[in-house]
């Protein structure tokens, strides 16, 4: 069982739904590919939390194509944005 729970901000859910509409329209299969990818790799950090890099006051979990932004606020993983690797953070 784990410590940690997940809560996606409302910012966060809805950059995961413009990457589906985006992928969805040309490869339904690799936009479920992706999402699974995803999914799967923000449930670890239920279990380990630090698994992403520090990122000033804040987390990034690196997905390859994407990073998923994050924040820990004592038993709460707040997922703050699913970022395309090329965006400028700053």
């Amino acid at each position: 069982m784990s410590d940690y729970f997940i809560i996606w901000t409302i910012p966060a859910r809805d950059d995961l739904e413009n990457i589906i509409d985006f992928y969805s329209k040309d490869s339904t299969n690799y936009s479920e590919k992706l999402i699974k990818k995803v999914f799967i790799q923000i449930k670890n950090l239920e279990i380990f939390p630090k698994l992403g890099s520090k990122y000033k006051n804040l987390r990034l979990l690196n997905l390859g194509v994407y990073f998923v932004l994050y924040k820990i606020i004592e038993n709460n993983i707040y997922i703050l944005g699913v970022i395309h690797s090329k965006m400028d953070f700053n």
